[in-house]
């Protein structure tokens, strides 16, 4: 009986840590209401050496409006942050966050959550770990 119960305790927490199916990420850029191609202009991480996760601050520049609700155009500074998972090895589980890099172009799938100081909008990634990742096809 025990090793029932194990069996069933290991295979749940198996089951809520699995990757998500591919249709919801789809699912979830879709619905993004901003789809835009950026170029990443500078990043800062949280300094940290031997974490799993820590916090990114990425400023970007728009070069393509694929889809904008707030009417976001080329050219336009944005940016946003949000937490970089760095799963072990034989990691089972939703796609993490990844980690951009200065210079580098990625589609965007998101929201606008308002403009910073700078007069940046600040966005929100959309879509978890494909949040920069296009998966879906409507160039």
């Amino acid at each position: 009986m025990r090793k029932f119960v194990s069996a069933i305790v290991f295979l749940s927490a198996t089951i809520l840590f699995a990757e998500i199916n591919p249709r919801y990420y789809v699912e979830m850029q879709k619905k993004s209401p901003e789809r835009l191609r950026i170029r990443v202009t500078q990043v800062n991480n949280e300094p940290c050496d031997n974490c799993e996760t820590f916090k990114t601050e990425v400023q970007a520049v728009v070069t393509k409006t694929i889809r904008t609700k707030s009417k976001i155009k080329k050219g336009r500074a944005v940016t946003f942050s949000y937490t970089v998972f760095r799963p072990r090895e034989g990691w089972v589980g939703p796609r993490p966050m990844p980690q951009l890099e200065q210079g580098k172009e990625y589609d965007f799938f998101g929201s606008k959550s308002g403009v910073d100081a700078q007069k940046r909008v600040r966005l929100e990634p959309g879509a978890r770990g494909y949040s920069f990742d296009s998966i879906v096809d409507e160039d």
